[in-house]
């Protein structure tokens, strides 16, 4: 399967304060990693596709596209409300551990 996504930039150990911010609302607030912009929406969550371990997707999540590594990921599709920034934040399960990662958007 070809990727559907086109990833400008990869970001494999997102610091805590590229991707939330905490003093505007004091919560947790999701923050654009190209921008710092605090407003967002959730546009969709899909499966990508692991090289030699894939078990087809995560249940309920279409497949757009496919990981470099074994195992399928779960990706959540991001999109900044003013700024217009796409982004996904990616969780990529290896050795038993789960990572976080974040894929910047054309």
């Amino acid at each position: 399967m070809a990727d559907s996504r086109v990833v400008t930039k990869t970001i494999e150990e997102p610091a805590d304060s590229l991707l939330f911010d905490r003093e505007f609302t004091n919560s947790l607030v999701l923050r654009c990693p190209v921008c710092g912009d605090r407003y967002s929406h959730v546009q969709s969550a899909h499966s990508l596709l692991g090289g030699d371990e894939s078990e087809g997707g995560y249940k309920g999540a279409e497949a757009s596209g496919e990981t470099p590594y074994r195992r399928d990921a779960l990706a959540v599709r991001v999109q900044g409300e003013s700024c217009g920034h796409k982004w996904d934040v990616v969780f990529q399960q290896h050795k038993g551990q789960t990572f976080l990662r974040i894929d910047i958007l054309q």
